[in-house]
């Protein structure tokens, strides 16, 4: 067996190759392995053995622990849209994509340039409420403006229909009135809201039958507040 350990480390200084094609056959590979195992753990007299720490035998990804955490949140994500369930029993997340977007992922709006009023029938509390419109906005600064009017209801058990030129609504911009107003893109709503007006903190109920549009021919007012310039031409 020694001489086997001698022959076997020389050839493999010489040449890699060596050990397959001529020790291989005539010692087997009980006798290679049991050389690599000899080799591997040789320590020299007096030398204390390696210590190698346990958190250094853990196999730890950063990468894989990302993915594993990516995948279960898609999971829970999937999970959850599952339970939605939109109108005409389609799933909530496809509701919402119609909804949204167009051909080729493209922002989907509602156009009510053919209509100059909003129609509703509600039921209110007797409070005051604020409708408020969202239009695409032509650049980034203007993500948080909104158009605003109020909406006031007469409480009871009755319901009522309200009728609200788009005349009507000023801009706002995070809650404050803007000084330069202009009339609402009606070829670019966005979204629909509710909110309260009189600014009371307690108990509120809204219901609503429909929202509507309506084309008044009676009705010719463009805009209902003053327009101007802020740096006028001389």
């Amino acid at each position: 067996m020694a001489l086997a350990v001698t022959l076997l480390n020389s050839t493999c200084l010489r040449s890699r190759c060596y050990r397959h094609k001529v020790l291989q056959p005539l010692l087997g590979t009980v006798c290679v392995d049991s050389v690599s195992k000899c080799s591997s753990s040789y320590r020299r007299p007096g030398s204390q053995p390696e210590v190698i720490p346990s958190w250094r035998n853990i196999d730890f990804s950063f990468k894989k622990g990302f993915n594993a955490l990516k995948t279960q949140l898609g999971l829970l994500k999937k999970e959850t849209e599952d339970h939605l369930v939109g109108p005409d029993g389609h799933s909530f997340s496809q509701y919402l994509l119609e909804q949204t977007k167009g051909s080729f992922a493209r922002k989907k709006y509602y156009d009510w340039s053919n209509f100059n009023c909003l129609y509703l029938r509600v039921r209110g509390d007797g409070r005051a409420w604020m409708v408020n419109i969202y239009t695409d906005p032509y650049f980034s600064h203007q993500k948080d403006d909104l158009y605003n009017y109020f909406m006031f209801t007469r409480g009871g058990p009755y319901w009522e229909e309200i009728k609200i030129p788009f005349s009507k609504f000023f801009l706002s911009s995070r809650g404050r009135v803007q000084d330069d107003q202009h009339p609402i893109w009606l070829d670019k709503i966005s979204t629909l809201g509710f909110t309260l007006g009189d600014k009371v903190d307690g108990p509120f109920q809204l219901e609503i039958d429909f929202i509507g549009l309506l084309n008044d021919r009676a009705h010719t007012e463009e805009f209902a507040y003053e327009t101007y310039e802020r740096n006028p031409r001389i």
